[in-house]
């Protein structure tokens, strides 16, 4: 067996050499490895190891098994600030490396408190055949817990020993107050976290059903193991593990750990108690083979669960499990018919000749709640122009159609457009201005003259636009100033993204800014729709040698929710409701902005980044933020459109921003909403921040440090 613990930073190096490490040392955890081959490896940095070699615990540890240190500064994930992240990886080399030795690994937290026996019973268990232990590793707090620790089962040579029903007695006494987020029975409407269910059996114990286990222990098969999030995600499904050579500690009695935290540790909320569509979206967000873990009855008490106290609990329980799970395949039955519905729908309207026909076909799957395909809707647009060819929205939409397909938009059609919408807004002079060039391009207008300046002395003396002198100079460079490497990057991901090219350099220049700075943590992107913009992403840090950065991705993957009736107007005086509104499908879904979480992976998948360095998170921000977000940004680029996913995004993700790190808000300038949440985070929490405007919606920024400021306060800038 390899015992693997990644440790760092103060507090926890505290918690592992004085708590953690000599309850290891009880006579039936590490002392009970015989034999040669074991071994116990330390992931740390320079200072850890100095501390763990000087200490008398480490030193104990060397006279059972074989200690090797290995530094952090190899886990490529150890700089980006995740530390959930970073501890998976040391996990993921080490299983590695079991996987062509044949052995078993025990991967460990530095919090982690193990009962006396937990090592010999895993040993036991891993010769009559079992691959995996799983585990809840319930939080304590730690002060007390520590307390008792020392004053009740600490011996002579500092080695904690505690028994599985005295370490229950003492977790159940010392819960950790975040654990209420599991507890079935509370609050309706109060913030709820489904990974593990809580009835509490009085004061006697507690009954847990896990969606989420923690594999405490596990021997890889031959292939290596590659899971692409943390250890609890999906390493178990990945490890193929047959049902018999899973087990599950339902018995405190028999496995007993817990994990030692201080009262301010967040858990985080992602869904509402009582709300049973929030949590049945939690779980099939995730591996469906997690579902069959909620069967499982685990117990954790200091004494036998028996009496009407718990035979009530376990009925509670039951009854809720019974109906939960019944839900839960029913809504996945539903989903799959649904996918199966669109797909059948879209192909039977695809072969209807009749164009009446095909209307009513289209009609009917937007009744229905059917996805419409580009395809299908470039033809119905098509039909509907028959009848209505000055339509400037018909037109508008149609143009755009045909730009998410990746084709080429006729100047024949951009001309009818831009005519229809410059009726309705006659003073645009942007849309005059590209009607002009459209109609240059097609023949029926002259060029326009040399784009020759007066000298300085002819202009003081001639009445001058220098202003329309320089975006007419721009829009004959047409981008000739950005850098030919960012070229085939636009070309490959344009059709991807609805964001300008402007917007689209942006991103390129920001991935360059923070490679070059090292600004650590994770890229973020709020609003993915089909992956352009990510794409930009990933492809500059391809040609600059990187692929280590995690990518996290949150979208709904089922369109634009509803947007606020009153905040979200474009930039024009247009209510967004009013176009949402058609595309309809529920309050958290529409066609509009519609695409797959499937079509987006399709999409990314154009770029070769490692796929385990890409998270995919499907859901409503105001649902999976802040529980999915990385601990640490260094570039965030938000683009949901509306306030209170904006709003709710600033609150949760920009305080994670590294120094020095950019943040990019796409809507600031067309959607009145968006550009609102960002100025009230702004003021309320009194942050400068000089948001450079890319375009006409877009805005880009950079976090500065606390002395900056302090003397931009000073300045009175606000």
């Amino acid at each position: 067996m390899n015992i693997v613990v990644p440790v760092w930073g103060d507090a926890y190096l505290d918690t592992f050499l004085e708590y953690s490490l000599p309850a290891q040392l009880a006579a039936g955890n590490v002392p009970a490895l015989e034999g040669s081959g074991h071994c116990y490896t330390i992931y740390t940095t320079a200072e850890g190891r100095r501390r763990c070699e000087e200490h008398v615990a480490v030193r104990q540890l060397t006279r059972f098994v074989a200690v090797t240190f290995k530094s952090l500064e190899v886990v490529a994930t150890y700089n980006a600030g995740n530390k959930y992240r970073t501890k998976s990886d040391c996990y993921a080399i080490e299983l590695e490396a079991a996987s062509r030795s044949g052995a078993a690994v025990a991967m460990l937290n530095a919090d982690i408190l193990l009962a006396d026996g937990f090592i010999r019973e895993a040993l036991r268990l891993l010769r009559l055949g079992k691959r995996v232990i799983e585990v809840t590793g319930g939080r304590g707090l730690q002060d007390p817990i520590k307390t008792a620790l020392d004053s009740e089962f600490r011996e002579y040579n500092r080695i904690i020993s505690i028994s599985p029903s005295e370490l229950s007695r003492l977790w159940l006494a010392n819960l950790h107050p975040q654990l209420a987020m599991h507890y079935v029975d509370g609050p309706e409407g109060g913030s709820f976290h489904p990974s593990h269910l809580y009835w509490l059996a009085g004061e006697e114990g507690v009954i847990i059903r896990a969606f989420h286990l923690y594999p405490i222990v596990v021997k890889p098969n031959a292939s290596p193991v590659k899971f692409s999030g943390t250890i609890d995600d999906d390493l178990v499904a990945l490890l193929a593990a047959a049902p018999d050579e899973r087990l599950i500690a339902q018995n405190s009695s028999d496995l007993f750990c817990c994990e030692l935290s201080p009262p301010e540790h967040f858990v985080g909320d992602v869904a509402w108690r009582g709300n049973r569509k929030s949590i049945i979206d939690f779980y099939l967000g995730y591996r469906t083979e997690n579902i069959e873990n909620l069967e499982k009855e685990i117990i954790i008490s200091s004494k036998p669960p028996v009496g009407e106290l718990w035979d009530r609990t376990r009925r509670d329980s039951s009854d809720f499990i019974d109906t939960l799970i019944s839900d839960l395949k029913s809504e996945l039955l539903r989903r799959c018919a649904a996918r199966e519905a669109d797909d059948l729908m879209a192909k039977a309207a695809a072969e209807i000749e009749d164009d009446g026909d095909f209307i009513k076909a289209i009609g009917q799957m937007l009744e229905n709640g059917h996805p419409i395909p580009l395809a299908l809707e470039e033809r119905s647009l098509r039909i509907h122009l028959k009848t209505y060819p000055d339509r400037a929205d018909l037109l508008q939409r149609l143009c755009a159609v045909l730009g998410a397909q990746g084709k080429v938009v006729p100047l024949e059609l951009e001309e009818r457009a831009l005519k229809a919408i410059v009726e309705l807004h006659p003073d645009r002079r942007d849309l005059l201005e590209r009607l002009r060039l459209v109609q240059v391009g097609l023949g029926k207008t002259a060029p326009p003259a040399a784009l020759v300046s007066p000298s300085g002395e002819e202009a003081s003396q001639t009445e001058v636009d220098f202003q329309q002198d320089a975006e007419e100079f721009g829009r004959a460079v047409n981008y000739r100033d950005m850098e030919p490497e960012f070229a085939p990057i636009l070309e490959l991901a344009r059709r991807f993204t609805m964001t300008s090219v402007e917007r689209m350099y942006a991103l390129y220049k920001a991935v360059q800014y923070i490679e070059a700075t090292q600004v650590p943590g994770a890229i973020v992107e709020c609003g993915v729709w089909r992956g352009g913009s990510i794409m930009v992403a990933l492809a500059a840090l391809r040609a600059l040698g990187n692929t280590e950065r995690d990518i996290y991705l949150f979208d709904t993957f089922e369109g634009l929710p509803r947007p606020d009736d009153d905040k979200d107007i474009d930039v024009l005086g247009n209510r967004a409701i009013n176009g949402w509104l058609p595309h309809a499908r529920g309050n958290e879904r529409s066609n509009w902005a519609y695409a797959s979480i499937d079509d987006v992976r399709s999409n990314i998948g154009l770029i070769d980044y490692p796929s385990d360095r890409i998270h995919l998170i499907q859901g409503m921000v105001e649902n999976t933020l802040p529980a999915g977000a990385p601990e640490t940004i260094a570039l965030c680029r938000l683009d949901t459109d509306w306030y209170a996913s904006t709003q709710h995004e600033m609150v949760h993700l920009y305080p994670r921003l590294s120094v020095g790190g950019v943040l990019i808000i796409d809507d600031y300038g067309h959607f009145q909403g968006a550009r609102q949440a960002v100025d009230e985070y702004l003021a309320k929490t009194g942050t400068p921040l000089l948001l450079n405007r890319i375009d006409y919606s877009g805005r880009i920024g950079v976090k500065v440090q606390k002395s900056s400021v302090g003397w931009l306060q000073k300045l009175g800038w606000r």
